[in-house]
């Protein structure tokens, strides 16, 4: 698998190209169309076609902020629309995750097969 998460400055940084990662670390952080096309360029970049990209971040129903800051929140559908028409949706899941402090936070999961040279679509 490649690389995956990300740093403070929203952006993932795979270190090389390959069959697959796996991702959302920061996924809903970038609020702005631009940084989620970021995000999608870098996916197509870092992963060969035929690959696969795990994604997982803050579903529609979830936290409306993190730390403080506000998030994007995606259904599988809407995670799968982002990335179209360069990755298309092979399978997905709901998780919803309890906090330690007893809050419940959903997730959606997708795994997002790379099919073509990537194109934003936000």
């Amino acid at each position: 698998m490649g690389g995956g998460g990300g740093g403070g400055g929203g952006c993932w940084d795979p270190v090389r190209a390959g069959c697959g990662s796996r991702g959302g670390g920061v996924f809903h952080c970038p609020v702005r169309p631009e940084r989620r096309q970021a995000y999608g360029a870098t996916a197509s970049g870092a992963i060969r076609s035929g690959g696969v990209l795990v994604l997982g971040t803050f579903a529609a129903d979830g936290p409306t902020q993190c730390s403080g800051l506000p998030t994007s929140r995606y259904d599988a559908d809407a995670l799968a629309d982002v990335f179209a028409p360069g990755f298309s949706l092979e399978h997905s899941e709901r998780e919803e995750h309890v906090t330690p402090g007893g809050a419940v936070q959903p997730f959606p999961w997708a795994v997002l097969r790379h099919t073509s040279h990537w194109a934003p679509r936000c």
